[in-house]
């Protein structure tokens, strides 16, 4: 239920007449211009940005939910230098259910995901590197795809990948700008029980010589990235009120 509904979520925001009524809320961009270039080594580099959105989507039948989608994009001097930095996502905490029944909260971890090739409960104490196969730096699900299995635009714009996307190594780019995009999970609520999303996630762009394809969590954070951004997707139903709210930090049940 929860894949569909984020497939669901990611056409309303495509297409919101299609799903209900959908609203966007607390857009949020962070950009780093690379002026100190010559100490990182990262002349060829221009600028990374990630653009987050939150989202409220009512279904038609009552039903609503919440979820956050961010685009990351980085631009070179040349489409030539678009190989030299890859992006890399570190991820904690959870996605879970819980029922209120006779007053008492009660919390399932139902949610599962992959990681680096194994499949398990959505619930991440510590930080892991996200991803569904061992590289890093490839945000596709196929290891025999191209590692940089990124988004360019066809229309000029940071928009990569929403309606006029192709996928790097397969087709084009038409300029020096590569995009991936992550929907980590959607919240929704019907009656008495929730889906609930607490996420912590940090996306970084590195140069790709220095990462190997099978970099480990531990190896990962020994290499110095060129930056990173911080951002969360954290929706988390209240029963006594019957409404989501957004704490800051991850949620006590997913430290458990």
């Amino acid at each position: 239920m929860s894949c569909a509904f984020a497939a669901l979520l990611i056409l309303a925001a495509l297409q919101p007449a299609r799903a209900g009524e959908v609203r966007a809320f607390n857009e949020r961009d962070q950009v780093f211009n690379n002026k100190d270039c010559a100490a990182r080594g990262s002349c060829a580099l221009k600028l990374f940005r990630l653009n987050t959105v939150n989202f409220h989507v009512t279904m038609r039948d009552g039903s609503h939910g919440y979820g956050t989608r961010m685009i990351a994009c980085f631009e070179t001097k040349d489409i030539k230098d678009l190989e030299q930095f890859g992006l890399a996502q570190f991820i904690r905490g959870c996605q879970y259910y819980s029922q209120s029944k006779n007053g008492l909260v009660s919390y399932d971890d139902y949610v599962v995901a992959t990681q680096s090739g194994e499949t398990g409960p959505y619930r991440y104490r510590d930080w892991i590197v996200d991803g569904f196969v061992n590289d890093p730096l490839d945000w596709g699900a196929d290891p025999a795809k191209p590692r940089h299995y990124y988004y360019w635009n066809r229309v000029p714009g940071w928009e990569a990948g929403q309606k006029s996307g192709d996928v790097f190594g397969i087709a084009g780019p038409r300029g020096p700008l590569l995009c991936v995009r992550d929907l980590p999970g959607a919240a929704f609520a019907d009656k008495d029980s929730a889906k609930n999303v607490s996420l912590e996630l940090r996306t970084c762009l590195y140069k790709t010589s220095d990462v190997p394809r099978s970099a480990a969590l531990d190896a990962l954070q020994s290499i110095k990235p060129v930056h990173c951004f911080d951002w969360s997707n954290s929706f988390v139903f209240d029963h006594a009120r019957k409404e989501y709210q957004s704490p800051s930090g991850i949620e006590p049940y997913c430290l458990k």
